[in-house]
């Protein structure tokens, strides 16, 4: 473990300084537009989200008012779920959101570390 990501567990989340979440991210099949947003919910449950990826409007949603790891962690989530998409992966749900989990949590963590997010600005 890096001494910076060390020094970064020992600081609160909003002493960090984690950068703004890019505007829009790489995909392979082109760029998608990252947009934060009030209220995010699921359409059909209304229940409460933290994220969400839309391949019609090939969009990235992100709930406003996450704490800095938390839109991260979420942005790199919702990421996986556009890239598996887009190569045409079919996981069931529980495998899929644990890939997009575990994606987001690294993703979340090197950002934190201070490296810059490969996929964005």
């Amino acid at each position: 473990m890096t001494r910076r990501l060390i020094m970064a567990r020992r600081k609160k989340v909003t002493e960090v300084g984690l950068p703004p979440l890019p505007k829009e991210v790489w995909t392979p099949l082109g760029m998608v537009e990252v947009l934060e947003v009030e209220g995010l919910a699921d359409s059909s449950t209304a229940e409460t989200l933290c994220g969400q990826w839309d391949n019609g409007a090939r969009q990235i949603r992100i709930r406003q008012g996450l704490q800095p790891v938390a839109a991260w962690q979420t942005l790199a989530h919702e990421l996986m779920h556009a890239i598996l998409h887009d190569a045409g992966a079919s996981l069931p749900d529980r495998q899929l959101e644990a890939v997009c989990d575990a994606f987001g949590s690294f993703m979340a963590a090197f950002v934190l570390a201070g490296a810059p997010f490969p996929f964005g600005e």
